[in-house]
């Protein structure tokens, strides 16, 4: 994370220190809504062997999503930008009392359509924009094993590469920008549709001595968040 911090704090300021022409034009945003997991298929199994084996359909619920993401648009290209997100979400499922708790780290290439162009709002007060993009899923599941007979619950981390996916448009409210700027000192609000895919690894733990597995298949999930974004 040091090293994350490290480079976006360095292309900041190489970039500030740019000609205003060829400046680039960054953005924060924050944001929260909520999701829904699509259904797919789990198995769980106890001690080596194993001695007990179960599987089935897993019914995930709605749950939130939130998060936060920054990045910037190119100056001599503004309708390109790159960015660094980390939402995260919570997969839960009642019946089975299975939970996965997901936070990924996800890299996005960013576009995005000026609409409504002033002085004011040079890259346009309306911008509809998409991104798509890698990243890594550090998922947490916890797993209720007392119908089969544990004494404790299942509980382990993994972390898998996945995908990312955005589309959404943002309204500028309010800009402090000057004609000679580049949409400098600009805030906005924005409602967005996310979409996450990851393979999940097999999730271990080791429970009185004996040797648990859970093994879930993709985790397909559809964010609908809408937030606040400054641009600077």
């Amino acid at each position: 994370m040091r090293v994350v911090v490290f480079a976006l704090t360095s292309i900041l300021v190489a970039t500030w220190a740019l000609p205003e022409t060829a400046r680039a034009e960054f953005f924060f945003d924050v944001y929260l809504g909520g999701n829904v997991t699509e259904d797919t298929d789990g198995v769980v199994e106890i001690g080596a062997g194993p001695q007990i084996s179960a599987s089935g359909p897993i019914d995930f619920k709605a749950g939130p999503s939130g998060g936060f993401r920054g990045g910037y648009w190119l100056g001599s290209v503004p309708w390109l930008g790159f960015a660094l997100g980390m939402p995260a979400y919570d997969p839960e499922e009642d019946e089975s009392g299975i939970d996965v708790y997901v936070f990924p780290i996800t890299a996005l290439l960013m576009l995005r359509y000026p609409l409504a162009k002033d002085e004011d709002y040079p890259q346009g007060r309306l911008q509809p924009y998409a991104g798509v993009g890698p990243g890594v899923f550090v998922s947490t599941a916890k797993l209720d094993l007392s119908p089969l007979g544990a004494p404790e619950d299942l509980k382990d981390t993994r972390a898998d590469v996945g995908l990312h996916t955005v589309a959404g448009v943002k309204f500028h409210v309010f800009s402090s920008a000057r004609p000679s700027s580049s949409s400098l000192g600009t805030v906005a609000v924005f409602v967005e549709y996310g979409f996450t895919r990851f393979d999940p690894s097999d999730f271990d733990d080791d429970i009185a001595g004996v040797p648990v597995r859970f093994q879930v298949d993709r985790l397909q999930t559809h964010h609908a968040v809408a937030g606040v974004s400054l641009h600077f």
